[in-house]
C-alpha cells in the first residue's frame, strides 16, 4: 500500500501543478476530490474514470488489463510477477489461460514488485537474486534462435 500512496501523492501534486489543463476538458472532473486521493485507486476514481468515460474503476481496470488478451499470445512470452506488486497484483493473473498457452512461461516471486525488483524500502542497488530466471529465459531463447551457444 505504501507504493500506492506515494504514487497517489505524486499524481495529486501533478494535478495541483497542472490543474488548469484538466478544467478545460469536456468531462466533469472534481479536482477537489482528486486532491484528497490517498491511493492510485482513489486517483483513478476521481480523474481517470470521468475523464475517459469509464463506468467505474473496475470497468477501467478490466478494460486496461491484458488478461483477456493472454489467450491470443503466439510469441514466446515471459510473465514475471511478484506477490508484493501493488500495481499489477499477482492474483489478477488468469492462471488457467496462462497454463493453457504453450507460448507463455509465468514466474511468480515473493518479492520484487513493480519497480525493477529492487531490494528494501529505500534500495541503493539492483538485486539480481530474482532476475536469474529472466537471464536463463533470454539465454534459452537466443540459443533456440541460434544466436548463442551457451
Amino acid at each position: 500500500m505504501r507504493v500506492s500512496s506515494v504514487c497517489a501523492a505524486l499524481l495529486v501534486k501533478y494535478i495541483q501543478q497542472h490543474g488548469e489543463h484538466f478544467t478545460k476538458s469536456d468531462s466533469q472532473l472534481n479536482l477537489s476530490s482528486a486532491y484528497q486521493a490517498k491511493t492510485i485507486r482513489d486517483f483513478d476514481t476521481h480523474i481517470v474514470i470521468p475523464e475517459y468515460g469509464f463506468h467505474d474503476v473496475e470497468h477501467y481496470y478490466t478494460e486496461a488489463s491484458s488478461n483477456k488478451r493472454i489467450k491470443y499470445i503466439h510469441t514466446p512470452t515471459l510473465i514475471l510477477s511478484a506477490n508484493d506488486d501493488p500495481v499489477c497484483p499477482v492474483d489478477g493473473l488468469p492462471i488457467d489461460d496462462v497454463l493453457k498457452n504453450p507460448y507463455i512461461i509465468a514466474i511468480k516471486t515473493l518479492e520484487g514488485g513493480y519497480v525493477s525488483y529492487l531490494q528494501g524500502l529505500w534500495p541503493k542497488a539492483f538485486s539480481y537474486d530474482n532476475i536469474v530466471v529472466v537471464v536463463d529465459y533470454i539465454k534459452a531463447r537466443l540459443k533456440q534462435r541460434g544466436v548463442s551457444k551457451d
